[in-house]
């Protein structure tokens, strides 16, 4: 009798609550990246993010692309750009002067110094 309402809870979140479950794994979103990163060279970092999504989206190249070093800024020959709309890629490269050289998922992309 005590354990009917633990296995009934169970069962309606089996039945009835479950949703959709939607993961993402970060390296995922910087595919094919990697392999093109220069292995002794800085890499820089930007975003068209703000507050605590930078921080986020940061920490997620670290990970993803450790152990090349990763700083923020575009001052660096190449630069990661991970940017939440992906439209601004072309708006992002005329500002600093970078052109495309490979692209991740939709929104990230290594960028080279022109």
């Amino acid at each position: 009798m005590v354990a009917v309402p633990g296995v009934l809870r169970d069962v309606s979140v089996i039945f009835w609550k479950q949703g959709r479950l939607a993961t993402s794994r970060i390296d995922d979103r910087f595919a094919g990246i990697e392999g093109r990163l220069p292995p002794d060279e800085t890499i820089g970092f930007l975003t068209d993010t703000s507050g605590e999504e930078v921080g986020r989206r940061y920490f997620h190249a670290l990970y993803a692309l450790a152990p090349h070093l990763i700083l923020e800024g575009a001052s660096a020959r190449y630069v990661l750009a991970d940017l939440a709309e992906p439209m601004q890629m072309t708006a992002l490269c005329e500002r600093w002067r970078l052109h495309v050289v490979v692209r991740g998922a939709p929104g990230v992309a290594l960028l080279e110094r022109d």
